[in-house]
């Protein structure tokens, strides 16, 4: 919702490519395979970074800079990139990075202007006030590392060390912004006839990049699994497009049959250990698609 709508106006605006080299953005990221990442590996999830660090337990790792330094300098790559698919924060945090390096504009500042502004996205936020907090879930019951209910402050807790915003973490929403936001999508860019996306950068966004074949990453986007058993469920058509959140949340559209099931829980409270959100992902979307065609 925020990652993905700025890099791909970035590439319309000529600002960065989608075969642009991770290295010309930081000359520390440097090897015999971190040479070949490019901003479509971030994308796509092919790059090679691993999924996550836990960074917040790391006394050396103090703020974003410290952060991202150690995911350029330090991080090596699992596999070959474009060799195979792997979702990962690290890629996402370091397309943030790149968005404020080439604009010099903070993330957040971007995402405002550019995504919640012109959607009319009024109840979207990073750091949302303290004057929605009581209208805000909890999402877990930390013993970890905020010793606290999480209520109103980022989950993840590398983007709380990041001061709330992060190129994987930390927007706040409700299914009114998210629906305005995945209308805007169906509708390739358009929103209440103004022009807020290229409807170039649009169809190419959710569109299935194959990188490496067989991958069902698009570029930012992911779309329902090929091999069935995706907890998009078994009715969405070909070409549709979403994405998962890791507290429970999940957005999946349809642009053929101008369908969108925007799902917002908290799965991890009062902890993530729970089980089951799978699961229930495709009972609800089968649920909800079944009800419709019938």
């Amino acid at each position: 919702v925020a990652t993905t709508p700025v890099i791909m106006k970035l590439i319309k605006k000529k600002y960065l490519h989608l075969n642009h080299q991770i290295y010309q953005f930081y000359p520390e990221f440097r090897g015999v395979l971190k040479d070949k990442v490019t901003i479509k590996h971030l994308l796509t999830h092919s790059s090679g970074l691993k999924p996550f660090e836990e960074y917040f337990l790391n006394n050396d790792i103090n703020n974003s800079e410290d952060l991202i330094k150690d995911i350029v300098s330090n991080q090596s790559l699992l596999f070959e990139p474009g060799a195979e698919f792997k979702y990962s924060d690290l890629g996402m945090i370091l397309l943030m990075d790149i968005a404020e390096k080439v604009t010099g504009r903070k993330f957040a500042n971007l995402v405002q202007s550019w995504v919640f502004n012109p959607i009319n996205m009024n109840n979207s936020f990073f750091n949302p006030p303290n004057n929605l907090i009581k209208r805000i879930a909890p999402t877990e019951i930390d013993t970890i590392y905020r010793n606290k209910i999480i209520k109103g402050i980022v989950h993840d807790e590398n983007t709380f060390l990041m001061g709330g915003v992060s190129g994987h973490a930390g927007v706040f929403s409700n299914t009114h912004d998210i629906a305005k936001y995945a209308q805007t999508m169906i509708n390739f860019g358009l929103y209440n006839g103004s022009r807020i996306f290229n409807k170039g950068s649009i169809k190419k966004s959710i569109t299935k990049q194959n990188i490496p074949y067989g991958s069902d990453y698009a570029l930012g986007w992911d779309t329902p699994s090929i091999k069935g058993n995706s907890s998009a469920g078994d009715y969405f058509s070909l070409g549709s497009f979403g994405h998962l959140g890791f507290t429970g949340t999940s957005l999946w559209i349809d642009p053929n049959e101008k369908i969108i099931i925007i799902l917002l829980t908290n799965r991890t409270y009062p902890n993530r250990n729970k089980k089951g959100m799978y699961t229930l992902r495709r009972d609800f979307h089968n649920e909800i698609m079944s009800t419709i065609y019938n």
